[in-house]
C-alpha cells in the first residue's frame, strides 16, 4: 500500500467524540500557552493596549490551534488545506471577537484588575461553549 494511501485511511479514519474532545483538550492547552505567552510577551514586554495586545495573542493561539487541530486533535487531513483554512479563519475571527470582548468585559465592567486572570477566565469559557463545538462541527466535521 503506497503511504499516499496509508495516509488516506489514516484520515479516513473518523476520531470519536470523546477521543477528540480530550485531543482538543490538550491541544487548547498548548495553543492558549502560546497565546498566554505572546499577551504576556506584548503588553507587559512591548507595552501594547491590552486589547490589541489581546488580539495578537489570540491570532498566534489560533494559528497553532489550526494545525494542531488538523494534524491531531480531529486527525482531519483529508480535507482541503484551504477550505479547513476558511472554515477555520471564520471560526477564529469569532474566537477574537469573543475573547477580545470577554477580556474587556471582565476587566472593564467586573473590574477584574488582574489581566490574565480575566484571560484565563474568558479562555475557558469561549474555549468550551464556542471553539471546540466549532472546529469539532464545523472546521473538521
Amino acid at each position: 500500500m503506497s503511504k499516499k494511501n496509508n495516509t488516506q485511511n489514516k484520515t479516513e479514519e473518523k476520531i470519536s467524540t470523546k477521543k477528540s474532545f480530550i485531543r482538543y483538550n490538550i491541544s487548547a492547552f498548548l495553543a492558549t500557552s502560546v497565546d498566554y505567552l505572546t499577551l504576556m510577551f506584548t503588553h507587559y514586554i512591548l507595552g501594547v493596549f491590552y486589547p490589541y495586545a489581546t488580539a495578537i495573542a489570540a491570532t498566534a493561539g489560533a494559528i497553532t490551534a489550526f494545525f494542531l487541530g488538523r494534524h491531531w486533535a480531529f486527525m482531519s487531513t483529508d480535507g482541503k488545506l484551504s477550505h479547513q483554512g476558511l472554515k477555520f479563519l471564520i471560526t477564529a475571527i469569532g474566537s477574537i471577537i469573543l475573547n477580545t470582548a470577554g477580556v474587556a468585559f471582565f476587566v472593564e465592567i467586573l473590574q477584574i484588575k488582574n489581566l490574565m486572570i480575566a484571560k484565563f477566565i474568558t479562555s475557558i469559557l469561549i474555549g468550551l461553549a464556542f471553539n471546540y463545538p466549532m472546529q469539532r462541527f464545523f472546521v473538521y466535521k
